[in-house]
């Protein structure tokens, strides 16, 4: 077989595995991330070379078992052939190609991005995914990555800050929702069905941080209240059956 065509099958079996993390998670750190050889050998260097791991040892990546050849490439078992291109090594990639990079696993995210107002500026050096979340030293998803040393880099927080006031709602909201929800359950009641469709209201509140612009976050918006107000409605019941059992047993 050519070893172009050699080349391009790891490569391909590559991108499939790292799609297939994406879509199943990992949930836990993986032992074999931190004894690959990338880490082993990284490790020991200083400087540029070893700045990374240290990074990635603190990052969302390293908790979630996400390691250097799930980005990179490579063959995280070898010494001397890892970072061939036989063992579909990347690299690093080029500014132009940072977003489809991280978009192999964050595929959603990818979508969102190229609509919105940082991505439609990627090509006159708007912001990239690593000018936001870093690229090594991955913070996870919260209302602390819209501050102003990040913000300020490209514009004042001033013009995100009513977007950050009204992400911060939502958020404050689903925490409510969870807590009242735990509350419920302890009661005895079954809330698996309510679990779930919070679990898939949190994900999809997580794309408002990428909205196109004003205008379509408030649509968004909209529509994403209404589905916390659904699941409001059956919390409600719920409370108020063990309210009116309760005043029952008062009166009895």
């Amino acid at each position: 077989m050519p070893r172009q065509m050699i080349s391009f099958v790891i490569r391909f079996f590559m991108i499939f595995t790292v799609t297939v993390y994406a879509l199943h998670g990992i949930g836990r750190t993986s032992a074999h991330a931190f004894t690959s050889s990338c880490i082993q050998c990284h490790a020991k260097m200083t400087g540029r070379l070893g700045e990374p791991v240290h990074k990635w040892k603190t990052g969302i990546h390293a908790s979630k078992g996400v390691s250097c050849h799930t980005c990179h490439g490579g063959d995280p078992n070898a010494t001397g052939t890892a970072m061939s291109i036989t063992s579909g090594f990347n690299g690093a990639p080029f500014k132009i190609f940072i977003n489809t990079f991280c978009g192999r696993c964050h595929e959603r995210t990818l979508q969102d991005y190229l609509t919105s107002a940082h991505g439609r500026t990627r090509d006159d050096g708007g912001a990239t995914c690593v000018s936001c979340h870093g690229s090594h030293q991955i913070d996870r998803a919260t209302m602390d990555l819209i501050n102003e040393h990040t913000c300020s880099q490209c514009h004042p927080l001033e013009r995100v800050q009513p977007f950050k006031n009204q992400l911060q709602i939502t958020h404050d909201r689903i925490r409510d929702i969870q807590d009242r929800m735990t509350a419920v359950k302890i009661q005895g009641k079954d809330t698996s069905e309510l679990v779930q469709r919070l679990k898939a209201s949190k994900a999809k509140s997580r794309r408002l941080a990428h909205m196109p612009g004003s205008e379509h976050l408030t649509i968004y918006q909209k529509e994403f209240d209404r589905e916390l107000d659904e699941i409001e409605k059956k919390l409600n019941y719920f409370e108020a059956a063990r309210q009116e059992r309760i005043l029952k047993e008062l009166l009895n």
